[in-house]
């Protein structure tokens, strides 16, 4: 279940946003 959301473009999106901030906060 958790890979068609990663497949679904606004799910994708927000989680690469969601880790590319934390990245950058890191």
């Amino acid at each position: 279940m958790s890979t068609q959301y990663h497949f679904s473009g606004e799910g994708n999106t927000s989680e690469c946003l969601s880790l590319l901030v934390l990245i950058k906060i890191k």
